[in-house]
């Protein structure tokens, strides 16, 4: 008889430790802490910043008129956009969102002489500044991919009137030394951007290999 009580209290024994363990566990898994030591739910989501306002500027009476006309893609184009590319490297946080978009657009109804401007201002800018160029794209999801090969096109337009024959001491297209001098430059970017830079390098390739295709 004391056997068999000895062995139920010890099976009763079990059983506590092991719902304690059960619970602690529960609880460990639920909450985590985060670096300020609260106590936060261990299924919550990195945040996606969305930061696409562009209401300020286009509510703001000093914003040209052209670069809202652009922005909502209903412009005749003059050459006054090229005008832009100012705000994009020295503006505000707002500016340079909106202005990079106003440009961005611009290169639908490109022509003539502000086609060349917009190809040697957007070349320059990518070149001078590709970690600038390529944080539009990843430290906000307000341009996509569509976006960056309209920059590739962008690019392009300088390439197609410097001349398409004109080789380096590599004999290669100029084009080539270009996009290998914006990979080695972002070596040192986060990997996102360098990321971007090498997807934009490939679609400025991609362009130049259709823009040989069709020349005489």
């Amino acid at each position: 008889m004391k056997s068999i009580v000895t062995s139920i209290s010890i099976l009763i024994f079990t059983l506590f430790i092991s719902c304690k363990k059960s619970e602690k566990t529960v609880n460990s898994e639920k909450l985590i802490p985060n670096p300020k030591g609260n106590k936060i739910d261990s299924v919550e989501k990195p945040k996606m910043e969305t930061d696409c306002d562009y209401s300020t500027m286009l509510s703001n009476p000093k914003t040209p008129k052209m670069a809202k006309e652009l922005f909502n893609n209903t412009a005749k184009l003059t050459d006054e956009p090229l005008d832009y590319f100012d705000y994009i490297l020295n503006g505000n946080e707002n500016e340079k969102k909106f202005y990079f978009r106003v440009i961005t657009n611009s290169y639908k109804i490109s022509d003539g002489a502000y086609s060349e401007g917009l190809g040697s201002f957007g070349k320059e800018y990518i070149e001078t500044h590709p970690e600038a160029f390529a944080s539009f794209f990843d430290q906000t999801n307000c341009f996509n991919d569509n976006d960056l090969n309209t920059w590739a096109k962008i690019a392009l337009l300088e390439f197609e009137i410097i001349d398409d024959h004109i080789e380096n001491s590599k004999n290669e297209a100029l084009v080539y030394g270009y996009c290998r001098k914006l990979i080695n430059d972002s070596k040192k970017f986060p990997e996102s951007e360098r990321k971007t830079i090498s997807k934009f390098t490939t679609l400025l390739k991609n362009e130049w290999h259709q823009f040989l295709l069709h020349i005489d």
